[in-house]
């Protein structure tokens, strides 16, 4: 596991926003490990206020999946997004 390792590597990349990640990120920056956390974000494609919320913060565009999500008996299309950050130690 990540916690068990004999030596640190020089950088990590942590794919993920939520809690656990952050934390990870802090204990191993914390130890001089150069991290990368990677988010994601999918918005419906017709939804244009998710999909400014997301451009003024950051997200870049990254690409469509079709058919990605069911609702109300129907599929629909997805935009999908990312964002990268340096995690400065």
């Amino acid at each position: 596991t990540v916690l068990r390792l004999d030596e640190l590597p020089s950088s990590m990349v942590i794919v993920g926003g939520g809690f656990i990640a952050v934390e990870l990120a802090h204990l191993f920056s914390g130890l001089g490990v150069r991290i990368r956390l990677v988010n994601q974000a999918e918005t419906l494609l017709d939804n244009v206020p998710s999909q400014r919320v997301l451009a003024r913060n950051g997200f870049a565009r990254i690409g469509l999946a079709p058919t990605y999500l069911k609702i109300a008996g129907r599929w629909q299309d997805c935009i999908l997004y990312q964002l990268i950050n340096d995690v400065l130690s």
